[in-house]
């Protein structure tokens, strides 16, 4: 079935701003229309379970469109002291008081349907001068309520976009590079945004492989480690199947780039092209 309309007409304002937020810091990016997300996170029985948190969550945000953004280094994320990629949502904002307002509204329907007692607070680090920005803190105790502030789920509204990230520490550091000159000049460059003669105009999907791979096996190492340490003889089984993860991601890496693209009329064609490193660097000669 179709996924429904494409989103509207993009506005230049907001795709300026999405630009310096990002610019080449990516590791892989989705842009998809709101429809197409909802269809494919409440479609066959695994997803049953979030079948009505994800409905009821893309009511509340009334959005024609996410971004969802993989960083890592810097603005990377971390889970129990391990090395993560930090995931960032990104949907239009209709300004900083209805978008803040949009999410008490989502934390309050989860409290509601799962009893967590989530509540924003302040960022672990002082980000005055910046875009609004918040912590989501668990009352209730348990394995989220025990993480170190850093570590927790945050959010910020920019003038053009809510963002929603899965690190606290990571999206301080994307926030303080937000302002600068230097996230001006970077978004000029995001490689994301390239349009080439033939392309489809809506998407797309975008990939560094090098870098997904990178990062993906650095926090199956990371994780490898931490087993190995806590129990060697019991995770051992754990630590192959972990290690045989790590030898696929490593088979991403010489592809270079991928780029996947939508096009939306009364359907959504998909089409999907990948350049790997030596036909990158010929295309660049």
């Amino acid at each position: 079935t179709a996924p429904g309309p494409p989103p509207a007409e993009r506005q230049p304002e907001r795709e300026a701003d999405l630009a310096r937020l990002f610019g080449g810091l990516p590791v892989a990016l989705v842009r998809a229309p709101t429809a197409l997300w909802e269809a494919a996170l409440t479609t066959g029985e695994g997803a049953a379970p979030l079948r009505p948190v994800v409905r009821q969550a893309l009511q509340i945000i009334e959005a024609e469109e996410i971004v969802a953004v993989l960083l890592t280094d810097e603005y990377g994320g971390s889970l129990r002291g391990i090395r993560l990629p930090m995931l960032v949502l990104a949907v239009p904002s209709p300004g900083p008081a209805p978008a803040q307002e949009n999410m008490t509204r989502l934390l309050d329907q989860l409290n509601r349907r799962w009893g967590w007692g989530l509540v924003p607070g302040p960022l672990p680090e002082r980000t005055s001068g910046l875009p609004p920005a918040f912590s989501i803190e668990a009352t209730t105790g348990g394995f989220y309520g025990g993480l170190p502030p850093a570590e927790r789920v945050a959010y910020a509204v920019t003038p053009h976009w809510m963002l929603l990230a899965s690190n606290a520490k990571g999206l301080t550091a994307l926030l303080r590079r937000y302002p600068t000159p230097a996230a001006e000049a970077n978004a000029r460059h995001a490689p994301w945004t390239a349009h080439q003669p033939g392309q489809p105009p809506l998407g797309p999907a975008w990939a560094a492989w090098p870098r997904v791979a990178q990062a993906g096996r650095q926090a199956l190492g990371a994780y490898m480690l931490k087993l190995l340490f806590e129990d060697p003889e019991g995770s051992r089984l754990a630590r192959v199947r972990l290690q045989t993860a790590q030898d696929w991601l490593q088979t991403l890496a010489p592809l270079g780039t991928g780029r996947l693209h939508l096009t939306g009329d009364a359907r959504w064609q998909v089409t999907f092209r990948m350049q790997s490193e030596l036909e990158t660097e010929r295309a660049a000669e």
